[in-house]
């Protein structure tokens, strides 16, 4: 699936099958949306509030939901988003209005050309969108000044348990990637320091919120590690650049 395709896919949704409530539909319509929400925000806060983030750059600010949160908690902070989609940036300018130092670009990311560099990068859930990894991770890498920390969060490969589920994965999100290969792109882009952490906790093929908020409440603060990977539904992974 190429980047048109993508950017088609999410404006139609936004505008027709949403309309216009796609936060709603994304992480509140019903418990375990919710529950994924939570554990989502739970993983950036503990990621990011111990740092000091002056001028930040999004991939994929979607609606601006993650935007949003970031700014609210580092007061000061600039922001340069880039997003493909027409109709989820004119979301995301509604959530931001309130916001100074707000800049959302309707661009491919892979031919934005930035003007300045960054002390932070982040990217939550549209990784998993661009089929070729590598160019994707250089191009962060390029963006972040020397010193500069990321924070990426993306779904691992699981494909297998979705069908038990009775999930069809559609195309859109086909091209996740394990951890550890992740890994490897960052460091042969020049990061270091390299961490993962479960970012949303499911119990394989069986749907509990409840046990998913228990899970995470046991789990979600450790390392990615043998036992909370078999429930890590996403992960975050934070690096910094040499």
């Amino acid at each position: 699936m190429n980047t048109k395709e993508v950017k088609q896919a999410y404006d139609h949704t936004v505008k027709h099958a949403f309309g216009g409530e796609y936060e709603y539909h994304r992480w509140h319509k019903s418990p375990i949306l919710r529950a994924g929400f939570a554990m989502t925000k739970k993983t950036i806060e503990q990621l990011t509030d111990s740092l000091r983030i002056n001028r930040a750059f999004e991939l994929g600010p979607g609606a601006g939901t993650w935007s949003k949160l970031l700014l609210g908690r580092h007061q000061g902070m600039r922001l340069d988003a880039v997003d493909i989609s027409t109709e989820m940036l004119n979301l995301a300018r509604q959530n931001l209005k309130h916001y100074e130092g707000v800049t959302l670009t309707e661009a491919d990311f892979l031919t934005y050309q930035p003007t300045s560099s960054y002390d932070f990068f982040f990217s939550i859930r549209a990784l998993e969108y661009f089929v070729d990894k590598e160019p994707v991770i250089q191009k962060i890498s390029s963006l972040l000044a020397s010193g500069g920390r990321g924070l990426i969060i993306t779904k691992i490969p699981r494909y297998a348990r979705s069908a038990l589920r009775g999930r069809v994965v559609s195309e859109l999100h086909q091209y996740q990637i394990a951890p550890r290969e992740l890994g490897a792109l960052l460091q042969k882009a020049g990061c270091a320091d390299i961490a993962v952490y479960p970012a949303v906790l499911n119990v394989p093929v069986i749907v509990s919120p409840l046990m998913s908020r228990v899970l995470y409440a046991l789990l979600g603060h450790m390392r990615l590690n043998m036992v909370n990977a078999f429930f890590a539904e996403s992960y975050a992974i934070t690096f910094t650049k040499l």
